[in-house]
């Protein structure tokens, strides 16, 4: 697809989008804009929906999403930005950034909302599981952290996702489930803070 996809904790979300970069960059050759409606990751496959809309004010558009995210092996925090970078703004370790890929949003709420509701009063548990995750999504950065490894890292015992996610809250960030990850958090607050949500998360249940 035409884009480096490192290694890091949210390799599926990186998977999806550098999917749509390469569509947004394939459409912004033939003056083809697009507008994403939802995306989902199951077990080794990743779909992703979208719209084709004609013009080159739309491909325009669609190609100033581009961009590159980067996760620090030295520091571990996250940065995103329209460059990829050659060295951590945190801590300058050397790094390497996944794209060019999607850096924009990636969940149409209405065409979400509307299939959950959908899927609710069918009863359709599986695919309810799937979109539920995906409302919201777009408050966040294009990455995610995961609290196994971090609790790992810290080498402190594991903390489960809820009480992580109670405990960024606590501490007065936004945060919610990674929908494109077994294990994972999308969240604002940065990798210092969310590691601090953890420890203070794993002296609770201590």
């Amino acid at each position: 697809y035409g884009a480096l996809a490192v290694r890091s904790e949210f390799v599926h979300e990186t998977g999806l989008r550098i999917l749509f970069g390469f569509a947004a960059r394939i459409g912004g050759i033939n003056d083809i804009g697009i507008e994403l409606i939802a995306a989902h990751s199951t077990l080794h496959y990743l779909r992703v929906f979208f719209r084709v809309k004609k013009g080159a004010t739309k491909a325009e558009t669609s190609v100033k999403a581009l961009g590159y995210v980067t996760q620090c092996n030295g520091c571990n925090a996250r940065a995103w930005g329209t460059c990829p970078l050659e060295r951590c703004p945190s801590c300058g370790t050397r790094v390497r950034s996944s794209g060019p890929l999607w850096t924009g949003k990636i969940v149409d709420e209405g065409v979400v909302a509307g299939a959950l509701g959908f899927t609710e009063k069918a009863a359709w548990k599986e695919a309810t599981e799937t979109l539920a995750p995906l409302r919201g999504v777009d408050r966040f950065p294009p990455f995610s952290y995961s609290p196994e490894r971090g609790c790992s890292r810290m080498k402190i015992p594991s903390v489960p996702v809820r009480r992580a996610l109670d405990a960024l809250a606590g501490a007065g960030f936004a945060a919610a489930r990674q929908p494109f990850e077994e294990n994972g958090i999308k969240t604002d607050a940065g990798y210092a803070e969310f590691v601090e949500a953890l420890r203070m998360a794993s002296r609770t249940s201590a």
